[in-house]
């Protein structure tokens, strides 16, 4: 006889987080103006090992030596007194280009650096004191990141659609609803991570994408949000999240998944008490993904990858 499946199930699903993906960091120079980049310097962190490199300026006319900030490696720029801010790019991007772990392309004053091997690396950034920084424009235009499944749920998953619509009425049948016009809809998801060591408290507070390690001989890791935020699209954060069924989980089947392409996540209430387990709580909001195809670019259920790009 035929093999069915269940009619009825329980919905226990593996959380799915990520996709494979490169870092990519942006870098827009400035001329230099009778040394005025001489000494300066700017930070880079390697993928997944979030190894710290300093980049500083050695200017033709200037005195400056290497910064040697505490537990990182240092490249020297070497560029001419009064270099423009084009000069300057270019000889950025040589140096970061002929390093291993990355790829560096130049065009006018724009640096792209694109990571060689995928996964997450703390913000790019310039210096920390006020007198060594560059005042290069520098940001990450997309976080990497390493699909790896979450761990162990507290409680229920949920997932959400809500769809808009306007309204069809007409005067000659009163307040009676005719018809409705999709205009969108929303996507959401909610669960709580047992895993709560720090390296998974880490994890969650850079959805927003916020992590420095300082500077000094301590190099403390610090993450968080402040008004470095400010305006930045969450284009950069944004990343595909799968409900997959748990027995499917092992052998990595996708036949059943519930996929949201393009999503946000935060972290949500955080509950901190000598009574209770503490979980980490996150909310997924869902964006439309418009590189893939308009049948189920927003969610889909079944193998998410298989589905068309635009």
């Amino acid at each position: 006889m035929a093999c069915n499946q269940s009619t009825y199930n329980l919905g226990i699903r593996n959380i799915i987080l990520g996709s494979d993906r490169v870092q990519k960091t942006c870098i827009f120079t400035k001329a230099d103006s009778a040394d005025s980049l001489d000494g300066k310097y700017f930070i880079i962190h390697e993928p997944v090992t979030n190894l710290k490199h300093v980049f500083w300026i050695n200017t033709s006319g200037g005195s400056a030596v290497d910064p040697a900030i505490p537990n990182s490696t240092s490249h020297a720029v070497a560029i001419t007194t009064g270099a423009s801010k084009f000069a300057v790019a270019t000889a950025v991007q040589g140096v970061i280009d002929a390093l291993a772990w990355a790829v560096a392309t130049v065009s006018g004053n724009e640096v792209e650096v694109t990571m060689v091997t995928n996964g997450y690396a703390y913000e790019a950034r310039d210096a920390l004191a006020a007198l060594s920084k560059t005042e290069f424009n520098i940001s990450v235009a997309q976080f990497g990141s390493v699909q790896f499944d979450a761990g162990a749920t507290n409680g229920d998953i949920t997932f959400t659609v809500e769809e808009q619509t306007k309204e069809i009425k007409s005067p000659q049948t009163g307040d009676f609803l005719l018809a409705e016009i999709r205009r969108g809809a929303n996507v959401g998801a909610s669960f709580e991570l047992k895993d709560t060591s720090q390296s998974s408290i880490r994890r969650a507070l850079n959805f927003y994408g916020q992590t420095i390690v300082t500077d000094d001989a301590a190099s403390e890791v610090i993450t968080g949000y402040g008004s470095n935020n400010l305006f930045k699209s969450t284009d950069d954060v944004a990343d595909q999240v799968i409900l997959r069924p748990t027995d499917k989980a092992k052998d990595n089947d996708s036949s059943e998944d519930f996929t949201i392409h393009k999503s946000k996540l935060k972290l949500g209430e955080l509950t901190m008490s000598a009574e209770n387990e503490l979980v980490l709580p996150i909310e997924v909001m869902g964006y439309l993904d418009t590189s893939k195809s308009g049948f189920a670019n927003l969610f889909s259920y079944g193998n998410g990858s298989a589905l068309p790009t635009a």
